[in-house]
């Protein structure tokens, strides 16, 4: 889990235009796959400034790993009060020890692995702390996505794995689409149970927060882009694997 510079990724991140409503599209899929059992254990990798526990109801116990200190200190305020939840600083691989001995219904990895500069590493790090029914969940960046399409159809982008000035912001270092995702994960020991996109995003982040912000993309223009996808599966703005790991 090594982004090149935490400090900068953090300042970038709270400056993101329309992440925070991508953010929200993100979650609503990722609590989709989340069971409704009060025993389950969830592991939660990278949380970001809103971690998944705001959302749940009942869990017998969460753990998260972040490595961004900003977000750490963040997620430790949010969770004082709340003993089954733990919060690991550092990197998934500098925990390894710790969780492995736990037994997670769900692990969870949102908008993570493209960001990683070893994402191999970190797949390996997630086999180790997974058992035989662990359920896990990963989202990226979807380079077939609407937008970016049109992108390369303008002539904005000279092929759909280009990275765009977003993704070179954000110091994210892959570019996955749904087929190269899947045979990623595949390869690196594990099966996967199931797989699309989510939320077409007809333009960039900056023009669809400009919209946004004149009341043009109302929410129940938002949430019908959610739904669109069910006409075009491979072109939501995001993709995500649900696997389970070769043990």
């Amino acid at each position: 889990m090594e982004i090149r510079d935490f400090k900068k990724y953090y300042e970038d991140y709270l400056s993101l235009p329309f992440e925070e409503i991508q953010i929200s599209y993100r979650r609503k899929k990722v609590l989709e796959y989340l069971g409704p059992s009060k025993s389950q254990k969830i592991c939660e990798i990278g949380c970001g400034l809103d971690p998944l526990f705001n959302y749940i109801n009942s869990f017998e116990s969460i753990h998260i790993v972040e490595p961004i200190l900003e977000f750490y200190e963040n997620a430790c305020g949010m969770a004082k009060s709340k003993s089954n939840i733990t919060i690991h600083l550092g990197k998934l691989e500098e925990n390894i020890a710790s969780l492995s001995k736990e037994k997670f219904d769900y692990i969870v990895m949102s908008s993570l692995l493209h960001e990683v500069g070893n994402p191999e590493n970190l797949l390996r790090a997630v086999n180790k702390i997974s058992c035989d029914n662990t359920v896990i969940h990963i989202n990226v960046p979807n380079a077939k996505s609407f937008h970016r399409i049109l992108a390369y159809e303008m002539g904005l982008i000279s092929n759909l794995f280009e990275k765009s000035a977003t993704q070179n912001k954000m110091q994210q270092f892959k570019t996955f689409d749904l087929e190269s995702l899947k045979s990623f994960v595949i390869s690196h020991g594990f099966s996967v149970i199931e797989s699309g996109s989510y939320f077409v995003k007809p333009f960039t982040h900056e023009q669809m927060q400009k919209m946004y912000a004149q009341n043009i993309l109302t929410k129940e223009i938002l949430n019908g882009l959610y739904l669109m996808v069910k006409y075009m599966p491979e072109m939501g703005s995001e993709i995500f694997v649900n696997v389970k790991a070769n043990k």
